[in-house]
């Protein structure tokens, strides 16, 4: 059909290969494509499950560059749609109103939400407190920190602890704090997208956190800054689809939106792609020499949008909500 034969000479070809078929059935099948204009590629659901590595179009399909892109069908769409639900109901997301006094705030998985915040706000202290407090899988890419100082901050926020009594505690004690966080698996290692894709694989997260985004390694030939971070969030928009996870990764602000206290949503650093191809854009906001901290959507593409306020102590690396 794609190449324009008419179907009476696809009915004949068909119907000398598929010899096991009676020529009814085989007729059958040629006519439905035909009239549903059915386009079958290396990412059709059936055909996925037993595509062969030895195929010549492997490599296209591993670099996500099939020939034929999968036009889906309305009933195709609705297919999609239901089995989404189906899986909320098994892995719903993460509902910030089980953590803070406020509406419900999903961040459901399939969707990509960035955490803005200037130096010294606490952006990634207030990922941290959100990670700590829910039952789910957490692959955290550290790209920044090293492993044992995001440990120490993970069990300061998980007990409660400051930086002191947390090593105290383990120069006298056994190690058993871990069991505090054991959802958490923690990356500091700079990965490539297709590593990335790998780990998901494997580690099967419910979410992944990149801290931060710009620390991702593309391609050597892509050397602008803003170029890269399209890359990044394309690649990581996609992860977070086909993987069927929450994908939260945190960003710096830009140089002029750094020198301010109020941040929108193309606050982001080098590229307009954050406010374009997430789902959900986070801040966190305040005076760096106050505790205050205003924690807000800037952008909510399924849901009513939000504003808490939080005092963060830097000691316990805690946010605790300010309930009037």
């Amino acid at each position: 059909m794609r190449h324009g034969l008419p179907i009476e000479v696809s009915k004949l070809v068909m119907d000398n290969w598929a010899k096991s078929l009676d020529i009814s059935e085989s007729n059958r099948i040629v006519d439905d494509t035909y009239r549903q204009r059915y386009r079958y590629g290396c990412f059709d659901t059936i055909m996925d499950k037993y595509c062969d590595s030895k195929c010549i179009y492997y490599p296209m399909k591993e670099k996500r560059q099939d020939m034929l892109m999968p036009v889906m069908t309305a009933k195709d769409m609705e297919v999609q749609y239901l089995e989404k639900l189906k899986n909320l109901n098994e892995n719903p997301g993460i509902n910030l109103s089980d953590i803070y006094a406020m509406s419900d705030y999903w961040i459901k998985p399939g969707e990509l939400a960035i955490v803005l915040g200037n130096t010294g706000m606490g952006k990634t202290a207030w990922v941290q407190n959100v990670v700590v407090d829910i039952d789910e899988r957490i692959l955290w890419l550290s790209l920044e920190m090293p492993a044992d100082l995001m440990y120490r901050r993970f069990i300061q926020i998980a007990k409660g602890k400051t930086k002191q009594e947390v090593d105290e505690y383990y120069n006298t004690n056994d190690n058993t704090w871990s069991k505090s966080i054991e959802h958490i698996n923690c990356l500091t290692i700079p990965p490539k997208i297709d590593q990335i894709r790998r780990l998901v694989a494997e580690i099967e997260p419910t979410v992944l956190v990149i801290d931060t985004i710009d620390g991702i390694r593309v391609s050597k030939y892509i050397n602008d800054s803003m170029f890269k971070i399209d890359e990044i969030i394309n690649e990581v928009r996609d992860i977070a689809t086909t993987q069927q996870l929450v994908v939260i990764g945190i960003s710096h602000t830009t140089k002029g939106d750094s020198q301010s206290e109020i941040l929108d949503v193309h606050s982001g650093k080098h590229s307009s792609s954050i406010a374009q191809k997430s789902d959900t854009v986070l801040a966190v906001e305040g005076n760096r020499h106050s505790m205050t901290r205003l924690i807000s959507s800037k952008k909510t593409r399924d849901g009513e949008p939000f504003s808490i306020t939080c005092n963060f102590f830097p000691e316990t690396m805690r946010f605790i909500q300010e309930i009037n």
